[in-house]
């Protein structure tokens, strides 16, 4: 089940698109999307290293429940910036992908992928 999931909320299509969507909806140059898809992975790999240590504390059930309602409710939040194609709401849609993002880290943990 945890596998599924992981590949239901999409983590490597939020990583592919994020650039795309600082240089289309956002206008940004091409230059600075790729330097923000950058950033984007460094705190992918600071959420990463975070986890191995949260995961023990925590508890798995715990993590993935957090995990799940909040990728939801930042999938929703991305959903509802990109309806009206402003570059203002497609900021909100870039910070729902950073959470659903920081978000996907400790789920992975919970079936040693991380």
């Amino acid at each position: 089940m945890i596998v599924s999931r992981e590949h239901a909320n999409a983590t490597t299509q939020v990583i592919y698109y994020f650039p795309i969507l600082f240089e289309t909806s956002i206008g940004e140059t091409h230059d600075m999307a790729l330097l923000l898809g950058g950033v984007n992975m460094v705190v992918y790999a600071i959420f990463a290293t975070v986890s191995w240590f949260v995961v023990e504390k925590v508890g798995r059930r715990k993590l993935f429940l957090i995990g799940s309602i909040g990728q939801c409710l930042s999938m929703v939040l991305v959903f509802g910036a990109l309806i009206p194609g402003t570059e203002q709401a497609a900021k909100g849609a870039a910070v729902g992908l950073f959470v659903s993002l920081t978000l996907t880290l400790p789920l992975r943990c919970l079936h040693n992928q991380c």
